[in-house]
């Protein structure tokens, strides 16, 4: 269990989303173009991203949760659903995947990558309950660090937007491979993407404008 806590609802999830984030990227070039423009036109390219432009969290935890299977569950009484009995002691087992697919909540086209469905006509983000998905599961056992993994998640990859493009990487003959976004690779309840990719900065002053805010955190922190 402290493992459980620790490694599989800390760092792990957290790696996972942003590979899968990183295929989605490389899958979905016009989306990350998209996104590229949508942060220079918010934030530009003299200041680094910060939480107060945090209004969205990127759409890929439903559409690829980092744990489809969620955490197990022990039932502490019987209980009842459709009709049968799951008794006490059950070992229950939530389809992350498969609920995140819904198409009575997603559409008929829920497993499609369409950022579009969580926005409104005129382009704003829909007023969802809670996350809009289920990936950091539901109930009394939803996990308590939802909101430090949407923020850190926002973060990082405005962050690697702001300041770098995603490329597919060359294989070993020099060809373009781009991913598949249908093979994983499961470790334990993680689930990854087999995928190698590569970065190229987006303007000249990136370096630069990430020295300053280095050095600005040095001097405010005595280093």
């Amino acid at each position: 269990m402290e493992w459980m806590l620790t490694s599989g609802a800390g760092y792990e999830t957290t790696s996972a989303s942003l590979a899968w984030f990183f295929l989605i990227m490389i899958q979905f070039p016009h989306v990350q173009r998209k996104a590229q423009e949508e942060i220079d036109t918010v934030i530009g390219r003299s200041r680094l991203p910060s939480f107060a432009y945090m209004n969205h969290l990127p759409f890929m935890l439903r559409w690829r949760p980092p744990a489809p299977f969620g955490i197990i569950y022990q039932s502490v009484r019987d209980d009842y659903f459709d009709g049968k009995i799951i008794p006490k002691g059950s070992i229950c087992i939530p389809n992350i995947w498969t609920i995140n697919r819904d198409a009575q909540i997603y559409g008929t086209d829920a497993s499609e990558f369409r950022p579009e469905r969580d926005l409104t006509s005129d382009g704003k983000l829909k007023d969802e309950k809670d996350e809009g998905n289920f990936t950091f599961g539901f109930g009394k056992r939803v996990c308590v660090g939802r909101y430090f993994a949407n923020k850190a998640l926002f973060i990082d990859i405005t962050m690697i937007l702001w300041g770098m493009s995603i490329k597919p990487s060359p294989n070993s003959s020099g060809q373009i491979v781009i991913p598949s976004t249908s093979e994983d690779v499961g470790e334990g309840v993680i689930s990854l993407p087999p995928l190698k990719c590569r970065y190229e900065t987006r303007f000249a002053g990136v370096d630069a404008t990430l020295r300053q805010a280095r050095d600005v955190i040095l001097l405010r922190h005595g280093g």
